[in-house]
C-alpha cells in the first residue's frame, strides 16, 4: 500500500525541518553490548518478501521498531554490508508491530514487500534495515543522534562488514541523511550515503566543506513542488567547488516531482549500489 504525499505534506516538511526537537526522547547513543539478532528465516522462504521481518522496539535492545531484510546465506559466518534507509515522513510511526506495516509504503523496503528486491545484482548482498522514526512535536524527520544510534546498534545486533556501511533515506529520511553527516560526518564509519529530495542548506550551512567527508549521491526531481531543487542545487555546487574536491555527485531528474526514489532505487540507470560498494571506511569505531 502505497501513502500518498501531497504538496501541503511537504511544505509542512520543508517548514518544520529546521525547528528543535520536543517531545519524544532520542534513544540511547549506544545499544547495550548483548543485543545479537538471531535471524530465523524460514528454509522455505524462496522470494525477497519472506525476508522482510518486523521488529517492533521493545525498550531494552530495540529502541525503534524497524524492517530487517538479510539476503539468501546470511547466518553462515560470513560479514554483510549494512544499508540503513530513512523513511518519509508519511511512514512515521511509534516502532509497534501495527506501525511498522507504514514504512513499505515507498522506497526500499516497498521493492523488496513486491518481491523487486534486488533490482540489480549489485544489491543482493546487502542487509537492510528500515528504522520507523517516532515523530515528536516540531520534529518530523530523524535526528542526527537518532541515526547514530540505530547505526551503533545495527553493527552490534548484526554480522556487519564494518568497512561496508551505509546510508540512504528519501524526503523525510534524507533530510535525516544530513543531519546525521553534518553532525558525525565519517566518525562513525560510514563509507558512503545516498541523500534523495531532501534539504542540504542546514548541513552545509553548519559543516561547509567538511560534509565532504563522507561521498554523496543525491537525486533530486526537477519540478519538486514542496522541497525545491535549488535547496540541493545550491549547497551541493557549493560542496563541489571545495579544496580538495570531495565526492559529491548531484543527479537532478529532469521533469521528476518529489519522487526521485524511484529512480534511484531501482538502479537501472543509475546503480547506486555498485557505487555505494566501491566505497569502504577506513575510520571504524572500536568497540
Amino acid at each position: 500500500m502505497r501513502s500518498v504525499c501531497t504538496t501541503a505534506t511537504l511544505l509542512v516538511v520543508a517548514t518544520m525541518i529546521f525547528l528543535p526537537a520536543a517531545g519524544v526522547a532520542d534513544p540511547p547513543a549506544r545499544a547495550p553490548a548483548n543485543c545479537r539478532v538471531a535471524v530465523n528465516v524460514p528454509a522455505s522462504c524462496a522470494t525477497a518478501s519472506c525476508r522482510q521481518i518486523s521488529r517492533p522496539r521493545d525498550g531494552r535492545c530495540i529502541h525503534q521498531g524497524y524492517l530487517e531484510y538479510t539476503p539468501p546465506g546470511y547466518g553462515d559466518g560470513a560479514q554483510r554490508p549494512l544499508l540503513i534507509m530513512l523513511h518519509g515522513l508519511g511512514e512515521n510511526g511509534d516502532g509497534s508491530a501495527e506501525d511498522l506495516s507504514r514504512v513499505p509504503n515507498h522506497g526500499i523496503p516497498e521493492l523488496i514487500a513486491n518481491n523487486a528486491w534486488p533490482p540489480v545484482a549489485s544489491a543482493s548482498n546487502f542487509i537492510v534495515l528500515s528504522p520507523q522514526h517516532r515523530a515528536a512535536e516540531n520534529q518530523s524527520c530523524p535526528s542526527a543522534r537518532e541515526v547514530h544510534a540505530f547505526i551503533d546498534y545495527a553493527t552490534r545486533a548484526y554480522n556487519v562488514d564494518r568497512a561496508h556501511v551505509y546510508l540512504t533515506g528519501l524526503s523525510c529520511g534524507g533530510v535525516g541523511v544530513w543531519r546525521y553527516l553534518a553532525e558525525y560526518g565519517d566518525t562513525q564509519g560510514v563509507a558512503a550515503a545516498v541523500p534523495i529530495a531532501g534539504d542540504t542548506r542546514q548541513a552545509f550551512a553548519r559543516r561547509g566543506c567538511a560534509l565532504g567527508r563522507v561521498p554523496t549521491w543525491t537525486f533530486h526531481g526537477e519540478r519538486d513542488p514542496g522541497m525545491s531543487v535549488a535547496h540541493v542545487r545550491g549547497p551541493i555546487t557549493r560542496l563541489q567547488a571545495c579544496t580538495p574536491t570531495p565526492e559529491a555527485r548531484l543527479t537532478i531528474l529532469p521533469g521528476v516531482g518529489h519522487d526521485a526514489w524511484t529512480h534511484a532505487y531501482e538502479g537501472r540507470e543509475d546503480d547506486v549500489y555498485a557505487w555505494l560498494l566501491s566505497h569502504q571506511s577506513r575510520r571504524i569505531e572500536p568497540r
